[in-house]
This record gives C-alpha cells, sequence and structure tokens, in this order.
C-alpha cells in the first residue's frame, strides 16, 4: 500500500512541476520585462520548492536528510506567502499597502525562516511512520502554523472584498484566476494550518501541497479564456 501511494505521489508531484515550468515559461516569454510576470515567475519557483521538498522530505529513508527537506519545506512555504503579497496584493490588484505592514511581513517571515534555518524550534527532527516520514514539531511550530493560518485567511477575505469592487471588466478578466487562488487557500488552511495545528501530524499534508494544480490550471484557464497578463492564444 505504501508503495502504490509512494508512487501515485510520484506521479502527481512529476506532473505539478511540468505544468509548473510551463505555465511559468509561457508566462515569461510573453513579457519577461513586466513586473507583475516576474513575480508570479517567483510565485511559480517557490510553490515548486514548496512541493518537491515536501515529497522529498515525506519520502526520505534517512530521518536526517527528511529534516533538512522539511527545514527547505518552511523556508519555501514562507517565500511563497511573500511572493504571494507582493505578486498578487501589489502587483495584481495595484495596492500600495503600508509601509508598515510590508516591512512587519517581511521581518516577521524573515524570522520564522532563520528559526527554520538554524535552529530546531519549528522543526525538531523526523521519525518513520508506517505512511511515511513523519515530521516531529518543534516548540515554535504552533507560532508557524498560527502565522500560516492567519496569513491565508485575511489574504483570502482580502481578495473576495477586492473582487466585488472591481470593475466588470476586471472581474471577467480574474475570476478563474480567484477561483483557483481560493480552492488553493482553503486546501491550505484545512490540511497544512488546521490538521496539524489541531492533531499534531502532517500526515495529510499532501492534500494541501498538491492543491496548487488548482491555481496553476485555473491561471492557465484564464490566460487561455481572458488574456490574464496580456497573453493572447492564438489558436
Amino acid at each position: 500500500m505504501f508503495i502504490e501511494l509512494e508512487a501515485l505521489n510520484k506521479i502527481i508531484v512529476v506532473f505539478i512541476n511540468a505544468f509548473g515550468i510551463f505555465l511559468g515559461a509561457w508566462v515569461l516569454l510573453t513579457s519577461w520585462k513586466a513586473t507583475l510576470n516576474r513575480r508570479f515567475i517567483l510565485l511559480t519557483i517557490f510553490s515548486l520548492l514548496w512541493i518537491n521538498s515536501a515529497y522529498l522530505g515525506f519520502s526520505s529513508n534517512d530521518p536526517t536528510v527528511a529534516t533538512l527537506w522539511y527545514k527547505i519545506n518552511i523556508i519555501s512555504t514562507l517565500l511563497t506567502a511573500l511572493a504571494f503579497y507582493y505578486f498578487f496584493i501589489i502587483s495584481f490588484l495595484r495596492e500600495k499597502g503600508n509601509p508598515i505592514l510590508n516591512y512587519s511581513i517581511i521581518i516577521f517571515v524573515s524570522a520564522l525562516i532563520a528559526l527554520a534555518a538554524f535552529t530546531d524550534l519549528i522543526i525538531k527532527g523526523s521519525e518513520m511512520k508506517d505512511f511515511g516520514m513523519e515530521i516531529i514539531f518543534g516548540h515554535y511550530m504552533g507560532i508557524y502554523l498560527i502565522f500560516a493560518l492567519f496569513f491565508l485567511s485575511s489574504m483570502a477575505i482580502w481578495l473576495i472584498k477586492k473582487y466585488f469592487v472591481l470593475p466588470a471588466q476586471e472581474k471577467q478578466k480574474t475570476q478563474y484566476f480567484l477561483i483557483g487562488i481560493l480552492l488553493w487557500m482553503l486546501f491550505n488552511i484545512i490540511f497544512n494550518t488546521l490538521v496539524p495545528l489541531i492533531l499534531q501530524t502532517a500526515r495529510y499534508q499532501h492534500f494541501g501541497d498538491y492543491s496548487i494544480i488548482f491555481l496553476l490550471s485555473f491561471t492557465a484557464f484564464a490566460i487561455v479564456r481572458k488574456q490574464l497578463f496580456g497573453i493572447k492564444v492564438v489558436l
């Protein structure tokens, strides 16, 4: 059963990587000078690093190696959050943002990255279970998960409120993209924050990780149907 699950995980990860690289290259080649496009590429890169590091940690047979991958996973997750904020809020929705808020987010994320990289306060270690390599949470893991929950929930509420005040043309252009983002956020709120926070296990994290396919798929659909990122598709 574990071997079958491992094979399925590998297939899903390969597919997500291929799709993400294709979509990123498509957006980049269309207009690599556009800030919005470059920030989307950063978001895609960090998201793929997030998915791959989680998979490599989960499937590793060496607790030390798995712990290293899980630390990278936490770091890439935080970088994804930062990239998402600057890509969607600052560039896509063209919100200037509060300078104090911007600096506060950068400082707090940087502090969590330092804790994840150089201490065992977030990731203490790993141990083999019957379903794969499990994370041993550090004392500050709760702070990380609460931050993730607060960040995702705040961004989701912000996006929904912002959508209803957009001009009709912008709504049509972004609605599919927003659906993908909100589905991605919902799965991560449930499986990557609430479940680990309540059950103290990362066993179900793949359901949150693999939800990036919603973001990538709906983004691709928005590009084809609504010329998202200014991309015109010639069939």
